[in-house]
Order: structure tokens, then sequence, then C-alpha cells
């Protein structure tokens, strides 16, 4: 009986917990922006809440802007740990679900999640100086998904020790993609518009052709001349008659 008393009342803590947006603000010249649809910046206040957003920041001049558009849902992170001059720009959304964005040890690291993209469940890392991850507008971002802008380890040349894996650029995902359930995208990866991500894949460089199917480990495109609207549920499709 108390096992199961001590397992409802964590429940319920952890419930409310992510309710509210919870604060861990260290360091000198972090600021935490609401914009409003007319493009409005004003500074959120210590008593204000956001639902279901825990913000965790130690460093300095780290700079984090929110729409008030932006309907957070599930258990959402943003955490800079020990960063410096971030800048992460949340544009307005009606649903991000359980997104976690995480640096540790970087700085000058960005984030831009664009207007309209939606997501159930991902996870950014970002541990690198310079690592940038760029959401186009209108993604769907499916569940148990990643996205790593650094290897977070170095990789280096035995005999002259010169570094391998360094970021090359921002990794970007353009407008209109739809990336599958559990897929994983590494750093330097480049998606254009209308690009789709198959279930499980693992995408490791920049792909220039829009309108197509990537998929495998490593992905590659495995069809072109794509369509796909993932606001449309099946049943709700028509096809053209003949």
């Amino acid at each position: 009986m108390k096992q199961f008393l001590f397992k409802l009342v964590r429940a319920f803590l952890n419930r409310v917990w992510y309710k509210y947006i919870v604060y861990n603000i260290k360091g000198a010249g972090n600021k935490i922006i609401l914009v409003s649809e007319n493009g409005a910046e004003k500074a959120l206040k210590k008593h204000q809440r956001i639902s279901h957003l825990n913000i965790h920041v130690i460093g300095n001049g780290n700079t984090i802007r929110i729409s008030d558009k932006a309907n957070f849902m599930g258990k959402c992170e943003i955490r800079l740990n020990v960063c410096n001059n971030a800048n992460i720009d949340i544009q307005e959304s009606p649903r991000i679900c359980d997104l976690r964005i995480r640096s540790k040890n970087a700085d000058n690291i960005g984030v831009v999640w664009g207007a309209g993209s939606v997501v159930w469940s991902i996870d950014f890392i970002l541990n690198e100086n310079n690592a940038k991850i760029i959401i186009g507008r209108n993604c769907a971002l499916s569940s148990l998904s990643s996205i790593w802008a650094t290897d977070a380890h170095p990789i280096f040349d035995l005999e002259t020790k010169k570094l391998l894996n360094r970021i090359k650029r921002p990794l970007v995902i353009g407008n209109n993609c739809w990336i599958g359930s559990g897929s994983r995208l590494m750093k330097n990866t480049d998606l254009p518009d209308n690009t789709m991500v198959g279930s499980g894949s693992v995408v490791t460089k920049r792909f220039t052709e829009p309108n197509t199917i990537i998929a495998g480990n490593p992905a590659k495109v495995v069809k072109t001349g794509i369509g796909f609207n993932f606001r449309i549920p099946m049943h709700e499709y028509k096809e053209p008659q003949q």
C-alpha cells in the first residue's frame, strides 16, 4: 500500500512540475523573451508561466525567444549547462510535445524552430561550439527521433592529431519535411524542402533534391517526385478521377 501511495504522489508531483515553467537561470545577460503575433517582444517575468516547459540556463549572454503561439505539451525542456551566447528561437506551433533542447559546455549554439512545425517527441543535442539546428516551416517530426548537431567527442588523426569531425555547417531541415519515427539526423545534415525521412533512418549527409523519400542507415534516396501532406488523415485523401 505504501509503495502504491508513493507512486501516486510521485506521478502527481511530476505532473505539477511540468505543468508550469521551471526557472533555473544563473549568469549575466541571459534573456527569456515572449514574442507576440505582431512581432512585439517582452521579457518573461518571474511570475509568468508557460505550461509544460522547463528552462535551465547556466552561462552568460544566452537568449531564448518563444512565440506566445507556441503550444507546448508533455515534458518540454531547454537545458543550457555552462553555455554562452546561445540563441534559441521557437516560433508559433500548434503542437510541440516532448521537445528537449540540450547543450553542455558549448558557446554560440543556435536553434530555430520554424513556424507551424510540430513534434511528438524529439531530442536536440548541441554539445559543441557553433552547433546549430534549423527547422523549416510546417515540418512534422515524429516520435522518438533525435537530432545531433555534434558528435560530442573528438575523432582525430593518430599521426597528426588533427581533428577530423569538425562541424562544417548548420544542420538544416527545409520547409514541409516529414521526419519518420525513430530517425536520427547527424551533424552536417541538410534536407531540402519536401523531404520525407523513413522511420528508423540515420541521416549523415547533405541532400539537394526536393520532393524525395530518403531511408536507411545511412539514409539514401529511395524515391523521387513525391508529395505529402501530414495534416490529412489517410481516409480523407481523395485520388483524382481517371
